[in-house]
């Protein structure tokens, strides 16, 4: 295995920079084209078990890819009535519009394994076939590292070098919800190397896919046994991309630190094997407009271990990753020092695209309220949380009226889900959202969606700061 750290402030920093230390890479559209879904080197191995608990999504024969423009959705946009197969178009607005802050409603890929809008597209890595990450806003190509030399392939949960979630077994998939707002999905998954009576572990991973690019993983498992307790392993949740897509990582939180990607010699750590505990990571592409965010944080009642975050790049017997990790426990092997069984949860946001110009702000600001999450204040209603699971505000209402959210002093939101409770005695519909008084434009600035475990959701795509007010109007 090469994972070999150098210290933070040897990476790439100011006046170090100014001998070439970025790389020129070419823009995606000329040079950075791959096959997407299954390759050589990336296809994910065994099928998958689909159920849903709702109907949506394409038929089961019609795989798609790239922007939303080619894919049917469950969003009540266009629809194709002839049901000869074909791809349908969404009715959502240019992708212009859409990279510039116009909401893109969300919908099913074909087989229920992933989502796709005008914005972004993610594809689970089930049926024998590898992830994509797409961001429409940058170059639509796959940013996924998929190479199987690594157990760090994808997404999701892993016994670094070992084994990961999708390698092993065949996980059943459930669709929980289907759009536009908000699609929430559960892999149940269960590990067991050795192929003895007891898995080296299990869980459940619940992917929340919102419609203004963030995806927020409820990873929660249970770790039975080392798998092979002589060398060092690390069980994390992560995310693996592929380092030609990308020139730089921005880290901002408790450090500041940009560094360049360029794919040589040493592999780095960026904080040097010690993770950071509040931290928000962005992977850019100055010419392809790429960008992709990841934080993520522990689950507070669980107290099995938690280091930390952190983000390498580095190679194990094949090519060259970069990811962005979240780091449960190490174990090095040596005199018993295993990974410790028991239950393990953290949750974990991944922010694609949206912003011209690769820019990472609104990736970092999304991260800095999911680690710290505002405290709103309401008028006509009830504030309750946040909830972790999924990346929203929960309120609550009981009767028709106007229902006010303020944003609190200091606190900045590129955009805002809502997870609203409804307790009045008849089901009350939305008739409008305001922001500041201005009223907005359904679809496009704000999403309803109907038949959340507590109500509804309104997703809000207006970027909000301190003082900020959003109102929700009801009607019975």
């Amino acid at each position: 295995m090469r994972r070999r750290w150098i210290q933070p402030w040897s990476l790439c920093l100011g006046s170090v920079c100014a001998g070439g230390c970025f790389p020129e890479l070419p823009a995606c559209e000329d040079d950075c084209s791959q096959m997407l879904g299954s390759t050589s080197d990336g296809s994910a191995g065994g099928g998958t078990t689909a159920t849903t608990d709702t109907d949506s999504g394409p038929d089961a024969g019609d795989d798609t890819s790239g922007s939303a423009t080619n894919a049917t959705t469950s969003a009540g946009s266009g629809s194709d009535d002839d049901d000869d197969g074909s791809d349908t178009d969404t009715d959502t607005g240019s992708v212009l519009e859409v990279c510039n802050g116009a909401l893109a409603p969300l919908g099913m890929l074909a087989g229920n394994e992933g989502v796709v809008s005008d914005q972004y597209e993610v594809r689970l890595p089930v049926g024998g076939m590898a992830g994509r990450m797409l961001d429409h806003c940058g170059s639509s190509v796959n940013a996924l590292f998929t190479a199987m030399s690594h157990s760090e392939n994808n997404f999701g949960v892993t016994e670094f070098p070992l084994w990961n979630i999708w390698s092993e077994q065949d996980p059943a998939v459930t669709v929980l919800e289907s759009g536009p707002a908000v699609v929430r999905m559960r892999v149940d998954w269960a590990v067991n190397v050795d192929v003895d009576p007891e898995d080296e572990a299990y869980g459940t991973s619940t992917y929340t896919f919102i419609a203004d690019g963030r995806i927020v993983r409820d990873e929660d498992l249970v770790y039975s046994e080392a798998t092979n307790d002589t060398m060092q392993n690390w069980l994390t949740a992560y995310l693996a991309l592929e380092p030609n897509r990308f020139t730089q990582v921005e880290v901002r939180g408790d450090a500041d630190i940009t560094s360049a990607v360029d794919q040589q010699e040493p592999a780095f750590d960026i904080f040097n094997g010690q993770p950071s505990q509040d931290v928000t990571f962005c992977a850019r592409h100055e010419a392809s407009d790429d960008v992709v965010g990841f934080t993520g944080r522990r689950d507070s009642d669980v107290t099995t271990e938690w280091n930390g975050l952190r983000a390498t790049e580095a190679e194990f017997f094949g090519p060259r990753s970069l990811s962005f990790i979240g780091d449960f426990e190490t174990g090095n092997g040596v005199g018993g020092d295993n990974i410790t069984p028991g239950t393990y949860r953290g949750y974990f946001l991944t922010t694609l695209g949206g912003n011209p110009g690769a820019d990472c702000a609104r990736v970092h600001e999304h991260g800095a309220e999911f680690l710290s999450p505002s405290w709103l204040v309401t008028e006509g209603g009830t504030y309750d949380s946040f909830h972790d699971f999924s990346g929203a505000h929960l309120l609550s209402v009981s009767e028709a009226g106007d229902l006010t959210v303020q944003i609190p002093v200091g606190s900045a939101m590129p955009s805002v889900l809502f997870d609203v409770a409804d307790y009045s005695r008849s089901e009350l519909q939305v008739a409008g959202v305001a922001f500041n008084g201005t009223p907005l434009e359904e679809d496009t600035q704000f999403i309803t969606q109907f038949g959340s475990d507590r109500g509804h959701w309104i997703l809000v795509g207006q970027r909000l700061v301190g003082g900020d007010e959003i109102t929700i109007t009801y009607v019975e």
